[in-house]
């Protein structure tokens, strides 16, 4: 089945947990004991490797522990072939990447692995130890990539839950206001300035989150042109002077030549200081204060700074480093 196959003691099989070990676990399932003993021994000085004899051993482990990053099946067994198996395995561990193996490459089967067992890769009878380690090495990718695709999804949308529910329902309540007869001009100026407000609030956090993504990626390409200070911090200010008032917040923004001009990317210093202008807001309190500051230093060590101060609480060593991840947010209880 495989060539260049070590032949070890049945022993040497079985499951062996491995300490704090930072490999990836890969789960072999195959009837033949003496095959599962070569690979074990083969490839378990690049991976974490479990094998056993049986999907019915097979599908206890994937309950009882931590989720495999690759699961191989031998298609043909005694109890049930390698498809049915695989589909059971997906239902456990849903990340796992499924690698079949098999000598049938009917199209009956091709569509039976591909429907119901939603595998990977196919690997025909018989394989070569390098082609069936650089396959491991492919699914490791690939769960890479789902397992952060699921963990960058579930990060935005409770990010877009708890940031966009609040602007998304004043559209809601003030549009259902502008649509009363009874509405004043004063008020109807003031409800469409809100509307407005809270537009450029949704639009601003996805631009944001686009970049974000795209830097997350690594296929943002910075943009660096000369802009001036008043150019730079201006449009921010503007952006978050209404939310300022609304929470009874003075922001203040002090530059001492907003004339001069910055060699930077002006959309991730704009988000950058947003982020940084809207946190300081919303960790503060009714009657406080956030300044803005642009400062220069000339001589030995000159520097050109943009500084965000506030009079809130403040946060813990705890909240700060937590606030380092990407979409990690800090507890608000404390404000």
């Amino acid at each position: 089945m495989f060539s260049s196959v070590p032949q070890l003691d049945q022993a040497d099989v079985f499951y062996e947990p491995t300490q704090l070990s930072k490999k990836h676990k890969v789960l072999i399932v195959d009837d033949e004991l003496q095959i599962l003993v070569g690979l074990k021994r083969a490839l378990r000085s690049d991976f974490e490797i479990e094998a056993v004899t049986s999907s019915e051993q097979a599908l206890h482990m994937i309950e009882m522990n931590d989720p495999y990053t690759a699961i191989i099946s031998d298609m043909h067994m005694p109890q049930e072939d390698g498809i049915s198996f695989l589909a059971k395995a997906k239902q456990l561990a849903p990340q796992t990447v499924r690698i079949l193996l098999t000598g049938d490459g009917s199209t009956a089967t091709t569509i039976g692995a591909v429907n119901r067992g939603h595998v990977f890769r196919f690997l025909s009878k018989p394989c070569s130890l390098d082609l069936l380690r650089s396959t491991i090495e492919d699914a490791v990718l690939e769960y890479n990539r789902s397992v952060g695709f699921n963990r960058k999804t579930s990060e935005l949308l409770g990010l877009f839950q708890h940031e966009f529910r609040t602007p998304l329902h004043q559209i809601i309540g003030f549009s259902s206001l502008l649509a009363e007869e009874t509405v004043s001009p004063e008020d109807l100026k003031d409800y469409a300035l809100h509307i407005h407000q809270c537009g450029q609030d949704i639009l601003q956090m996805t631009n944001q989150q686009l970049i974000l993504r795209q830097i997350d990626e690594g296929c943002y390409s910075p943009h660096k042109q000369w802009v001036s200070v008043k150019d730079l911090i201006s449009p921010v200010i503007a952006h978050n002077v209404l939310k300022s008032m609304q929470m009874n917040i003075d922001l203040v923004c002090n530059m001492e030549d907003e004339a001069e001009k910055l060699y930077v990317d002006k959309d991730l210093m704009r988000l950058a200081l947003d982020c940084l202008i809207s946190n300081a807001l919303k960790f503060n309190c009714s009657g406080g204060c956030v300044h803005v500051v642009y400062h220069t230093a000339n001589g030995l060590n000159s520097f050109q700074s943009i500084e965000v101060t506030d009079t809130g609480l403040g946060f813990g060593d705890v909240d700060i480093e937590a606030l380092k991840q990407p979409l990690i947010q800090a507890d608000m209880s404390r404000t």
